[in-house]
């Protein structure tokens, strides 16, 4: 995917091709990768294709950082078992971190990858994705995930045994 292929603004079929621009936007990406998500099932944190991109992001260089956030961290505890694992293997290059209590009413979710892709969810309660290359609402994107980081608490640790 080149984003000049694309309108700098437009919207997604769905959650699967969501899921695909998400993959697409990991595999491009060399350095960051920062999603805001309410619990990781929208962007399918437990897909297969999923733990593959992120894996192949984590290894290419050892200063590659992603960072994921959550309002609710057990979807990830319960249905993420390779993302899981992934935290045990690559930390501290990959944290997943819980929302702060002033932010669990924020109800729009962002994924952002270096090259400069946003994938921006209006709001958790519906499907809607879309892609934007704008540079402006990406770096608009960027202030508002470094926000939201600096509010987040603690989420998972490669520790988390599931008992």
């Amino acid at each position: 995917m080149i984003p000049a292929d694309f309108n700098p603004h437009r919207k997604l079929d769905g959650r699967a091709q969501a899921q695909s621009v998400l993959d697409e936007t990991i595999e491009q990406s060399r350095l960051m990768l920062r999603i805001f998500d309410d619990s990781g099932q929208h962007y399918g944190f437990g897909r297969l294709s999923f733990a593959i991109a992120l894996g192949s992001f984590l290894t290419r260089d050892k200063a590659a950082r992603a960072t994921l956030i959550v309002h609710d961290c057990s979807h990830i505890e319960r249905h993420c078992p390779r993302l899981v694992e992934m935290l045990r293997r690559f930390a501290p290059q990959l944290q997943v971190l819980k929302s702060g209590a002033s932010m669990r009413n924020f109800s729009r979710g962002l994924a952002i990858g270096d090259h400069g892709v946003l994938l921006v969810r209006p709001h958790f309660g519906h499907d809607a994705t879309f892609v934007d290359y704008d540079e402006h609402a990406v770096a608009t994107a960027q202030s508002l995930f470094g926000e939201i980081e600096q509010l987040a608490e603690p989420g998972l640790s490669g520790q988390v045994t599931g008992l």
